[in-house]
């Protein structure tokens, strides 16, 4: 799970280690605050689940 604020180069970051054989889950946004932070657990959750 790579989570970065919006305007951050998490895509880029992502895709370096998806080239390099790795599974990587993106979320964007402020993990200071609590809806932030919830929804990038539920998506990585999810990403899980579906495995």
């Amino acid at each position: 799970m790579l989570a970065d604020l919006p305007d951050d180069p998490v895509d880029d970051v992502a895709a370096t280690l998806t080239r390099a054989g790795a599974e990587v889950i993106t979320c964007s946004g402020d993990v200071a605050q609590e809806e932030h932070a919830k929804a990038c657990v539920e998506a990585g959750n999810q990403q899980v689940r579906q495995h």
